[in-house]
């Protein structure tokens, strides 16, 4: 599957795929803007799949203050999915992930928290984990 057709085409399927690395179905609107203007945008098919592996595997299975680092030989692209913490916010199970990734020279940091509602990883800003 190849997204080079257009900047929007290729930033609506990187939406899809992100959405699929934190949720089991797709489920969210909005994860377009979580990584517009970012390295992200620059991904190949291969940096993509290299960044999804690695955000599964830091949602499911690392522990905190561990990291999942991702690298494609090809393109040189980089990237690490860093959990900073693990917290139980209005009992839903919830992970902050400090996310670094690097394309054609750009390097960008995102920070996310995201709770497990309903089965999904969903984005929570920290407005809505301040709310009881």
């Amino acid at each position: 599957m190849r997204f080079m057709n257009g900047p929007f085409l290729r930033r609506a399927g990187l939406a899809l795929l992100l959405a699929l690395a934190a949720a089991p179905a797709p489920a969210q609107e909005g994860w377009i803007q979580l990584f517009r203007n970012t390295p992200a945008e620059k991904f190949d098919d291969e940096d993509i799949r290299l960044f999804i592996d690695a955000t599964r595997k830091a949602l499911s299975d690392t522990p905190e203050k561990g990291k999942v680092s991702w690298e494609n030989p090809k393109s040189k692209n980089r990237g690490d999915v860093t959990v900073l913490s693990v917290f139980t916010w209005r009992s839903y199970s919830c992970r902050k992930l400090e996310i670094v990734n690097e394309a054609h020279g750009r390097k960008g940091t995102k920070t996310l928290n995201l709770c497990r509602v309903d089965e999904k990883w969903r984005a929570a800003t920290d407005s809505d984990l301040a709310k009881p």
